[in-house]
Order: structure tokens, then C-alpha cells, then sequence
């Protein structure tokens, strides 16, 4: 007998996770590790990871889901995205997720789709908007052992998004990068840089929510509440786009 199920109307916004993919005991996996899942759930909203193999049809129907966006860290992006003389893979690559993860943020920016870049998600961000990037920096790349580690401090631009989110002029943070943006994306601006003057947070002014940070907010949630507002400041733009 064919039984009317009934769901309860959604309260929570759902955030889109770009999965990051690797060998797992010898099987090919889609993941993303479980300190971002904490960190939206925490906010207040439901992550849904989706794989970055598919693509086109696939991905406008999943961001037709999709309250707001999370583009996590991981490997090197390929050269043949930006301008660059040499670059050294010292993460690995993967050509197709730089497809996924490109296509999703530019639909994400054409569609007001509220959107947190986190390190190499940062990156991706940068390039949609046809930035580039300085393919090795050293003095950047710490917590291999303790991904929390704080190795230095950035100074926030005051009125920015960041700083309205964070409520600081400079964050400790973490550091595990060897890549940086060089060329800044058109329409983005600079919202926090590093002592050195490298760039370490971008946002593109008149978008809900488009926000680009290089280190990992996701890893130092529990001890820093500025660092976990981050997600909150996510989680409310995605609330707002589900309620209207």
C-alpha cells in the first residue's frame, strides 16, 4: 500500500562541501575532514559532501539545493589555471576537482550563493576571478604535526566582512600553506594580510557572502570563539537565503 509520507519543513540551511578525493586503504575516496562538518553543524546548519568527479548538469542541480558553500583545503591547484613561470607540486594535484571547484564558485558568485574558501578553497576563489597565484613562499607552511599550532598573526581590514565576523583587528592563526595569491582577483578585495604582506583573506564587496581565508578556522574552533564566528557569519547568509 502506497503510504503519503510527510517531512517536516526544513529549518536548518544545508551548506554544499566540495569533497576533497585520495586512496584510502587502497579505494579511491570522496572526504572532507571532519573538523569543517563540526564547524557547520556547530553554526547551526546541515553539510552535504558532494563529490568533486561530477560535473555540469550535476553540479547546477546540486547547487539548486544549496543554501551556501564550503571550499575546503587540500592539494596543489594546476598551473594551467593561472599564470605562473614554474610550480612544484608538493601537494599533488587534481585537474578534475579544480574543474568542479571552479564551476561551483562561479556559480556561486553569479547566484549569490553565500561561499567560505578555506586555504586552497581561498585559492580557487581567487582564480575564478582571474587572480593568480605566487606558486612557492616559504615561512608559511607549519603544523604537520599540530594543525592548530599558531605561527603567526594577520592584521584584518577594519569594516570589512572579516572584521565584522571576527570582531578583531588581528587573529592568531595557523599556517599550512606553501602557495599564495599574487595577483588579486577582479572585484575582490584584501580583507586580511600577514606581517610579511601576504595576502590571507579575500571578499568581494556587494555578494551576500563571499569570503576567501588561507589558514584553517576550522581547526581552532574550540579554543578561539573569533575563529569559529567564521562559520557563523557563513551559517547566517545561508539562513537568509533559505528564508527568502
Amino acid at each position: 500500500m502506497k503510504r503519503n509520507i510527510r517531512f517536516p519543513e526544513r529549518t536548518k540551511p544545508i551548506i554544499v562541501c566540495l569533497s576533497a578525493r585520495g586512496l584510502i586503504e587502497n579505494v579511491e575516496r570522496a572526504y572532507a575532514n571532519t573538523a569543517y562538518m563540526k564547524a557547520i553543524m556547530g553554526a547551526g546548519a546541515i553539510p552535504v559532501i558532494y563529490p568533486c568527479a561530477a560535473r555540469h548538469e550535476a553540479v547546477r542541480n546540486v547547487m539548486s539545493m544549496a543554501d551556501g558553500v564550503l571550499l575546503q583545503g587540500g592539494v596543489d591547484i594546476s598551473k594551467g589555471h593561472y599564470m605562473a613561470e614554474h610550480l612544484s607540486y608538493k601537494l599533488g594535484e587534481d585537474p578534475e576537482r579544480d574543474i568542479v571547484e571552479m564551476e561551483i564558485a562561479q556559480y556561486a558568485m553569479d547566484a549569490a550563493v553565500p561561499t567560505l574558501g578555506i586555504c586552497r578553497g581561498m585559492q580557487i576563489l581567487n582564480i575564478a576571478r582571474g587572480g593568480t597565484l605566487t606558486p612557492q613562499i616559504t615561512g608559511h607552511d607549519y603544523g604537520k604535526e599540530d594543525r592548530s599550532y599558531l605561527s603567526q598573526a594577520v592584521e584584518v581590514v577594519d569594516g570589512s566582512k572579516l572584521f565584522y565576523a571576527v570582531q578583531r583587528n588581528f587573529l592568531n592563526i595557523n599556517s599550512l600553506h606553501h602557495q599564495a595569491v599574487k595577483k588579486v582577483g577582479k572585484d575582490l578585495e584584501v580583507s586580511a594580510r600577514a606581517q610579511d604582506g601576504v595576502v590571507e583573506a579575500i571578499e568581494l564587496p556587494g555578494h551576500p557572502f563571499m569570503m576567501g581565508v588561507q589558514w584553517h578556522p576550522e581547526e581552532l574552533c574550540s579554543t578561539q570563539g573569533e575563529q569559529f564566528a567564521i562559520f557563523v557569519a557563513l551559517v547566517q547568509a545561508a539562513r537568509l537565503r533559505m528564508e527568502r
